[in-house]
């Protein structure tokens, strides 16, 4: 087991999830970020030159988690996103090595044109938007690095996410939501993406692994949290993203991901990882 590890983006959605299972194991977290307030951990900005940053912990491995925003985010200013989702990550994957960390980044589908069904690990990278380039950049970046390991995830929903939190509102209010039927998605729970990062890290493989979700679309998942809350399901509505004016390369065909891990690995259900999303905490 590795016992000391840093988290790069310990206050975003990932990293606090993933800082909260290690503490739970007993092991000394350091956490990095921008708002950094708890012991031990280093208030980083991101945005400065990496020459000032102070020295890297000695740790065993380094959990790249940090991000400047989706996909939106990007495409509007993909000069201010990249200083943080290509540039800063590979200054921090150099900073992580040299101090004799192995380093573990957290990637996405995006990478990928999502024109196949499957995108299988060893397909080249063909990102249609911003974020899906940056994302290419920072894993090509990350991977010069010896013993570096990447980890690709489809859509991720955790604890307070933006989407599910909104439609439960309108929902237990009586209110009828939209949902896109002709978007799909394949939502992931960020228990599972925080277990597969700590036994990737544990195991000191290298390399580009997998995890994906099962696809189904936003109109499936909003009837799934429906059901959940017990709520009359006429109330989701079917909608279009394309229709509503979503650009097409936000709307991929393919968002699965052929799963690649160096481990069995069981993702967990729709309905579960929605409960779980809703929860107070993971």
């Amino acid at each position: 087991m590795k016992r000391r590890v840093v988290v790069a983006g310990a206050t975003g959605t990932i990293g606090r999830a993933l800082t909260a299972r290690l503490h739970e194991q007993g092991r000394q977290v350091i956490g990095i970020s921008r708002t950094a307030s708890a012991p031990g951990h280093v208030r980083l900005d991101l945005t400065s030159s990496s020459s000032s940053w102070p020295r890297w912990p000695a740790t065993d491995v380094t959990f790249v988690c940090i991000g400047a925003g989706g996909l939106e985010a990007c495409e509007r200013d993909p000069a201010g996103t990249r200083r943080v989702n290509v540039d800063a990550v590979a200054a921090l994957a150099r900073h992580a090595t040299a101090a004799g960390s192995s380093v573990v980044l957290v990637s996405s589908a995006h990478v990928f044109d999502g024109t196949k069904p499957v995108a299988h690990a060893t397909d080249p990278r063909q990102p249609q938007t911003a974020y899906g380039r940056q994302k290419a950049e920072a894993e090509l970046a990350v991977l010069q690095q010896p013993g570096a390991a990447v980890l690709r995830c489809s859509k991720i929903i955790g604890r307070g996410d933006t989407r599910l939190t909104a439609w439960r509102h309108a929902l237990l209010a009586g209110r009828s939501i939209e949902a896109f039927d002709d978007l799909p998605v394949a939502p992931l729970s960020i228990a599972d993406v925080v277990t597969a990062l700590e036994k990737i890290g544990d195991a000191g493989q290298s390399g580009i692994f997998q995890l994906s979700g099962f696809e189904t679309t936003y109109f499936a998942m909003a009837l799934a949290l429906a059901r959940h809350l017990d709520v009359d399901r006429s109330l989701v509505r079917r909608a279009s993203a394309e229709a509503a004016g979503m650009p097409a390369a936000f709307r991929p065909r393919g968002v699965r991901l052929e799963q690649a891990l160096p481990f069995p690995f069981e993702v967990t259900p729709l309905d579960v990882a929605i409960a779980h999303a809703l929860e107070s905490r993971l």
